[in-house]
């Protein structure tokens, strides 16, 4: 075997690991780990003293119940144990292809590790889970009132949470958190509170490119930031991080959904925590077994006897963060939608510009035919008529330095034999009779329309993980394009061949692993046949140029490495490179009619 090939194989190989660590497959659940209590915010101070015990009617105690708020997108349930968020319902989305029921964005019950919107203090938790609130409904139907009344030194505090969901059509609530006293004249009652905003949202299930659960923070150090579930298990457990600036939110999402609170009357002196929940510490909503994560905001408030009640106020978005989805939702509130489009841009990845312009091209295609699959057809068939003038080019270009070899073949093979068991100075001659000759180097040939091709490709698996139009679209017999096309499921996950530690037990998380293989997936087995055959018919050298043998061995051996890398991925890319293969074996008979036309 050349050297040459050799290292091409070795980049290559580097290639297969450098894809493995941008895209990573779903990662398995880490074991569950409890962070330490963060510091909650310093109560403000004040200068009044805390009057004596003075005696002040409570509230009733009341049954465990729960209430709901709806409308056409969304339905809440909320349970009066703790004043928790159990259910956030997304009509019309399904958590898998075939199913009927509503997606379950958010699924807890009250007396859970983590609850959505439960509000606790941070010392002598007396609001939480396991306390029952007074819940009631406004006239109109479309707020919720819960509220309960604590005993403090010196007298009451009435804590009370108000959730208000518009009619119609609409993923955003409104939420206000108020407290007031009662007790002697100016006593001041300080509260430390920690806010859960959601227990983690729903995942997608399968092993498709999904990136993990993730956390959303706006306002760390005024720059947005995602926190994976890995990292939270590695390096941020416990942390209390600061959210500052205009802009805002917390929360938790998935590749397509989410649940995330805005702060927008909230204190300056806001902190948020991230934190893990393993599949035992939450109610299991049957669509995956990883880890997420959970996001909790701590703040303090401050009631004072015979004030106005303080309020603070925020806006809980809870569906698709696709950035038109979200634009549409909250038209009249565009400070929102512009911190909540960040999200949509970090999903898209690294790749976001090409992205949008592939989902641009998409949703023309689609326009015409109406079927996403379709789309990606017709897209790859504008793309390789857009290349055809490089491809031919590039074709032509092999053919003739094929000439150039076989007018030097007998020069060659004089020179070959006069220096037989001397590849080194057989290549020095070689290159020295080459240069006389005036015969190039080895063009690109075939590669080059690939390499074009490459920044298609990346901004279509962009697009895949990320634009809520494209999950759960089917094309012919791949019920999801969004994840891998499966013939046959097996029975318990296997390992896959290109895990380099895939074998090795707690070892498939590292760089090198990749996605268990979950069952028999017919597009990319079809794309790398179409790319084999694609680069099998393609001209063979009229020589035995090492060069160009070796770039032949090359292109025969990238179609059955890419097939191993993208088998477990997304079926939308493989459709893409077996439509791109088979336009190619057709394209190259065509360029070799014309050529020998020409000739």
């Amino acid at each position: 075997m050349e050297k040459r090939f050799l290292l091409a194989l070795v980049l290559s190989l580097a290639v297969l690991l450098g894809w493995q660590f941008l895209f990573p497959g779903p990662t398995p659940a880490p074991k569950p780990v409890t962070p330490p209590a963060s510091e909650a915010p310093k109560p403000v101070e004040s200068s009044q003293p805390v009057a004596p015990a003075v005696r002040v009617a409570a509230m009733p105690e009341v049954e465990r119940r729960e209430e709901v708020l709806e409308n056409d997108d969304v339905r809440l349930v909320v349970s009066n144990d703790g004043a928790v968020l159990t259910r956030v319902e997304l009509k019309g989305r399904h958590p898998s292809v075939g199913s009927e029921r509503d997606l379950l964005l958010v699924h807890a019950q009250s007396g859970d590790k983590h609850a959505a919107l439960e509000l606790r203090a941070t010392k002598n938790d007396d609001l939480g889970s396991g306390h029952m609130w007074q819940l009631a409904k406004s006239a109109d139907g479309r707020t919720l009132v819960m509220e309960r009344s604590v005993e403090r030194p010196g007298g009451r505090v009435f804590v009370k949470k108000e959730l208000s969901l518009p009619a119609g059509h609409s993923l955003h609530a409104e939420l206000r958190c108020s407290v007031r006293a009662e007790g002697a004249a100016n006593a001041v009652f300080p509260l430390d509170l920690a806010l859960q905003v959601t227990p983690g949202v729903f995942q997608e299930p399968g092993a498709s490119a999904a990136t993990p659960a993730h956390a959303g923070l706006n306002g760390v150090e005024r720059e947005y930031r995602a926190v994976m579930a890995p990292e939270v298990h590695e390096e941020s457990a416990g942390k209390s991080l600061a959210l500052a600036g205009a802009q805002r939110f917390a929360g938790d999402f998935s590749n397509y959904f989410g649940m995330l609170l805005l702060l927008e009357s909230f204190p300056d002196s806001v902190v948020a925590r991230v934190e893990e929940v393993a599949a035992q510490d939450r109610k299991d909503d049957g669509a995956t077994d990883q880890v997420r994560t959970a996001t909790c905001i701590e703040f303090g408030m401050r009631a004072e006897a015979g004030a106005a009640p303080v309020t603070h106020s925020g806006l809980i978005y809870m569906g698709p963060v696709d950035d038109r989805i979200v634009a549409a939702d909250l038209a009249d509130k565009p400070a929102a939608a512009e911190a909540l489009a960040l999200i949509y841009r970090d999903q898209l990845g690294w790749a976001r510009v090409i992205g949008r312009a592939v989902l641009f091209l998409l949703d023309l295609m689609h326009g015409l035919c109406g079927n996403w699959g379709i789309a990606i057809i017709l897209m790859t068939l504008l793309v390789r008529c857009v290349l055809f003038p490089v491809n031919r080019r590039s074709q032509d270009a092999m053919a003739k330095h094929q000439e150039q070899m076989a007018k030097l073949k007998p020069k060659l093979e004089a020179l070959k034999k006069k220096h037989e068991g001397d590849s080194r100075k057989f290549a020095e001659e070689q290159m020295k009779m080459m240069r006389e000759e005036k015969v190039k180097l080895v063009p690109l040939g075939g590669c080059l329309p690939m390499l074009l091709q490459i920044p298609i490709f990346f901004g279509l698996f962009s697009a895949l993980r990320a634009s809520i139009d494209l999950r759960q679209a089917g094309w012919w017999w791949v019920a999801d394009l969004s994840q891998p096309d499966h013939l046959i499921t097996f029975a318990s996950p296997m390992a896959n061949p290109m895990s380099l530690c895939g074998f090795i037990p707690g070892c498939s998380s590292c760089v090198g692993g990749a996605p268990a293989l979950t069952g028999l997936h017919l597009l990319p087995i079809l794309m790398t046949v179409a790319w084999f055959l694609n680069s099998w018919l393609m001209p063979k050298p009229a020589t035995s140029d090492p060069q160009m043998e070796q770039q032949r061995k090359m292109m025969l051996f990238m179609p059955v490495l890419f097939g191993f890398m993208m088998y477990s991925y997304a079926a939308g890319l493989s459709l893409y490179w077996l439509v791109s293969s088979s336009i190619g074996i057709v394209e190259g008979r065509i360029i070799r009619s014309l050529r020998a036309r020409q000739s």
